[in-house]
């Protein structure tokens, strides 16, 4: 996948794993990374395409904890191709700086989210990394 430029006709999907002591049905907004070259990028969700947040009970943690995925379709591919591609984004990606994801009912943020990995899909193909 490394160097694939997405057209404007590809389906891009993101997977987004995230960790949180709070269970519920968290909403996902955005995430706002920041890049080997110092700039900030973020990861919108596009309104008009389905979204979809699955959750696993996590039994292997001390206290009780929940594993969250958003797998989404990013509204801002072209933020993408600045960097050559999905997996030349992944690896210029250096740490998140800023997230924003609520509890759909209450709104409250889930501001522990403690972030496990990405993935991206296109055209079959995947690349993905782990958050240290």
């Amino acid at each position: 996948m490394v160097g694939d430029i997405l057209e404007f006709d590809d389906e891009l999907t993101i997977h987004l794993s995230f960790r949180s002591r709070l269970y519920g049905n968290p909403e996902y907004h955005y995430i706002q990374l920041i890049m080997a070259d110092g700039k900030k990028k973020k990861l919108y969700p596009e309104v008009h395409l389905p979204m979809s947040m699955d959750c696993e009970k996590l039994s292997d943690m001390e206290t009780e904890a929940y594993e969250y995925t958003a797998t989404f379709h990013p509204r801002n591919i072209l933020l993408i191709n600045e960097y050559g591609g999905c997996s030349q984004f992944i690896n210029q990606i250096q740490m998140i700086e800023d997230f924003y994801i609520t509890e759909s009912e209450t709104e409250k943020e889930y501001d522990d989210a403690d972030f496990v990995g990405i993935k991206f899909e296109y055209g079959g193909k995947a690349a993905g990394g782990i958050f240290a």
